[in-house]
């Protein structure tokens, strides 16, 4: 794997448990969660295997995305572009919690 490809994987994997960690403090603190799906699974299964799963797609999305790059090299841009979407997810969270 490549630099690049590694610093997309590892910002992937840290703003997806930045926003599990501003999730997790923001429901303690009273603040809800605007996502559809988790706030069901949450609702149905609880805080923990909700963020489990949430993990376990995160996980799964980076094998997707080197799987899909040998065939389709854009693979990796669209991992890029997604980490802008989960920092500002993440950044929303720490609005919410001041």
């Amino acid at each position: 794997m490549g630099k690049t490809r590694f610093y997309i994987v590892y910002l992937w994997l840290t703003f997806n448990l930045l926003d599990l960690i501003t999730t997790h403090v923001g429901l303690q603190g009273g603040n809800g969660e605007l996502n559809p799906i988790y706030r069901r699974l949450m609702a149905q299964f609880g805080l923990l295997p909700a963020l489990g799963v949430k993990m376990a797609l995160v996980l799964i999305t980076i094998v997707l995305t080197a799987l899909l790059a040998r065939r389709w090299g854009k693979a990796w841009q669209v991992l890029r572009t997604t980490n802008i979407v989960a920092c500002i997810g993440v950044l929303w969270n720490l609005v919410m919690l001041s």
